[in-house]
């Protein structure tokens, strides 16, 4: 009963693509293409805010 229940709320909020939506995602990923003086990448990610993302992406430049 309740997977039928999350089930039922999670379609209720179900995205619909538009054409062009459909059209740009059939196209795929751009091609992988090197940037020039870029060796390394690093990611900073959090869900949270105000815990120094920004900074610390200062700091690698």
């Amino acid at each position: 009963m309740e997977r039928l229940l999350i089930n039922t709320i999670w379609r209720s909020y179900a995205t619909k693509l538009t054409g062009s939506q459909v059209k740009l995602m059939a196209r795929g990923l751009p091609k992988k293409q090197p940037i020039i003086g870029v060796q390394d990448i690093i990611v900073v990610a959090s869900g949270k805010g105000g815990v120094g993302k920004s900074t610390v992406a200062a700091w690698q430049n």
